[in-house]
């Protein structure tokens, strides 16, 4: 939406600024009419029309949507869940953004609205009091023209078919014929419908200056059609010159009518003197039609290819199945990654729809794969399904991440590992499937962790089974469909299940519990995840090795050197530089077994000076 309007204010910015330049001061008021009111439809209609180059895409929908472009939250809530979110699991950004981006677009739409409205029923009120001026005064019909006679003092004006004098100079017959013969061109030549036109635009694009430049521009051509018309009967240029400046005291009755003395500047009165050029107008007409042409190519929204190839399916939906072999069937053909990479560049425009189906013994990095390669490709709705079920779900995948964000807090931090055997770590900590449901409900009630901004992080690597990965996710789904359940069982007195949608009631308890998870991509090599004792023999082994080199260290700096002998002195130092080894050892096996890499190893004394020589 916002693509259009700066189209279409191009265009009216610049076909106003070629009729300043270049036709304002022709006398081909005629053309210049035309010129105008053209310049308003091209201008408000180009950006639509599949004529041009740009690759602009605007389908009527889109003018009430948000469309713009949207930031992809680096995790999202349980309930639409996307499979690749491609983020660390070390950010906080929360999904609030999208919705108060959603919140100010429809508080946008309904001003935008809401001030269109009040424009139009102005203008309709401002009709309707030309309607009741017309009926609650005294009218004449001459030359087949209603003349309303108006008590007011007011200048001579015009709307639609009717002419409104002052009823005393009329009688008086102290209005000259000129200004008659004036007002009967407005009506003729129909000058009240360019102005309704304008004033209905402005009504709906109210917040574009350039309208009232061109509302402003057309007026003052009506009266240089105007003047022609009297001028062409005979009429003195000098006499009628005079007798405009003698008519200036008075007011029109509203803004849409056609004002005998409306813009009577200087250029309006030499514009009566001025001749015809026939040679240079039609020069400038040979440039205005090239001018046309250029801003549909360059405004104009691209248009649809009519180039198809027999090997490709240009449907806007692509299918996508991965075998229990990890291989690929698109549109029922085998293909590799690569393959599928070529077929979307290849397409003339992205699939609008991707059915995948993916065996539940297929490896999770290559669902991650295919999932990139659609996301480079802008094919970001998929319908995923199991081989297993009939079900299957519509849902969308981000676009490129956004930058890191800052790390959360770590008690509002969940980490789950799994490998390609299944095995579990949550927080460091083995875990078996059927314990990950109990495990989150603790940690989101652990009185250090605040619900409403915890993190789900789940991590694999590229074999583990797809099967296996959708049931971590239904444990998880499960752990919050449960303390959501529980929280409106006690405000409300029923399950969250049964609440309204869209109420106050789902809401709140979707805000004590709003589900945000991240699912990191998978990294290349296994995670040999230790069983439960396994670890704790790691870590004890661990602890018992920092021990021994913190005590190994202390009895190292209070030796000393200048009592003990070298051998001694080296053979402390050797001794000190063992255990320093199998600490940091011990370290790296303990935290290897839960999938994260260990600290450096701490310092150790530099070699005295009595060993230098050494």
């Amino acid at each position: 939406m916002i693509a259009y309007f700066i189209y279409s204010s191009v265009s009216l910015a610049l076909l106003l600024f070629v009729y300043r330049v270049f036709l304002e001061k022709e006398k081909r008021f005629t053309f210049n009419r035309v010129f105008l009111l053209w310049s308003l439809v091209f201008s408000l209609l180009i950006p639509m029309i599949p004529v041009g180059l740009a690759p602009l895409e605007m389908p009527w929908s889109a003018f009430f949507s948000s469309g713009e472009t949207v930031s992809v939250p680096n995790y999202q809530n349980i309930e639409d869940l996307r499979l690749d979110s491609e983020v660390p699991d070390t950010v906080i950004e929360n999904n609030s953004a999208s919705i108060s981006r959603e919140t100010l677009f429809k508080i946008a739409f309904i001003l935008y609205v809401s001030i269109s409205a009040l424009l139009l029923i102005r203008l309709i009120r401002i009709i309707r009091r030309i309607q009741l001026t017309i009926n609650g005064n005294r009218t004449r019909f001459i030359r087949g023209c209603k003349v309303v006679l108006l008590t007011e003092n007011v200048i001579p004006h015009t709307f639609l078919n009717t002419i409104f004098l002052n009823r005393r100079q009329f009688e008086s017959g102290k209005i000259p014929d000129e200004v008659i013969n004036h007002e009967f061109t407005h009506v003729r030549q129909r000058h009240s419908l360019d102005i309704l036109f304008v004033e209905f635009l402005k009504a709906i694009f109210w917040f574009n200056p350039l309208l009232y430049f061109y509302k402003n521009a057309i007026a003052l051509n009506h009266e240089y059609l105007a003047d022609e018309a009297v001028l062409s009967k005979g009429t003195n240029i000098k006499d009628y010159q005079r007798m405009l400046l003698k008519i200036m005291e008075g007011n029109s009755i509203h803004s849409l009518a056609s004002t005998f003395n409306f813009s009577l500047t200087k250029r309006r009165l030499q514009m009566m003197t001025q001749s015809k050029t026939n040679v240079k107008f039609l020069i400038k007409v040979g440039m205005i039609v090239p001018l046309f042409a250029g801003l549909s190519l360059m405004l104009g929204c691209e248009p649809a290819s009519n180039e198809t190839s027999p090997d490709i399916d240009t449907s806007d939906k692509l299918s996508i199945e991965i075998l229990e072999d990890n291989s690929l069937l698109v549109n029922e053909n085998r293909m590799t990654l690569d393959e599928l990479d070529s077929l979307l560049s290849e397409m003339p425009e992205s699939p609008g729809l991707v059915r995948m189906k993916v065996s539940p013994d297929a490896k999770f990095g290559v669902v991650t794969d295919v999932q990139g390669i659609l996301r480079e490709h802008e094919a970001f709705i998929i319908n995923y399904s199991s081989n297993e079920s009939d079900d299957s779900s519509e849902l969308t995948l981000p676009p490129a991440p956004p930058e890191p964000q800052a790390p959360i807090e770590t008690q509002n931090l969940m980490r789950i590992l799994m490998n390609s055997d299944g095995r579990l770590l949550m927080n460091e900590e083995p875990a078996e499937l059927n314990e990950v449901k109990e495990n989150i409900k603790q940690f989101l009630d652990n009185s250090s962790t605040d619900p409403r901004e915890a993190v789900i992080s789940i991590k694999t690597i590229p074999d583990t089974p797809y099967d296996q990965y959708l049931d971590l996710l239904n444990e998880v789904r499960g752990a919050y469909y449960e303390l959501r359940n529980e929280a409106a069982q006690d405000q409300f007195g029923m399950a969250y299940s049964n609440l309204e949608e869209n109420s106050s009631e789902r809401e709140t308890i979707k805000e004590m519990y709003p589900g945000k998870l991240s699912v990191v991509p998978p990294e290349t090599g296994n995670q040999e995840f230790k069983s439960s004792d396994e670890v704790q023999n790691l870590r004890s082994v661990m602890e018992k090795a920092r021990e021994e080199r913190s005590q190994a260290y202390n009895e190292f700096v209070n030796l000393n050197y200048q009592k003990i002998s070298k051998e001694k002195l080296q053979n402390s130092y050797s001794e000190l530089r063992e255990i320093s080894k199998r600490s940091h050892d011990a370290a790296v096996a303990y935290y290897q077994a839960i999938g994260k890499t260990a600290p450096p190893p701490p310092p150790i004394p530099p070699k005295p000076a009595k060993l230098q020589n050494q």
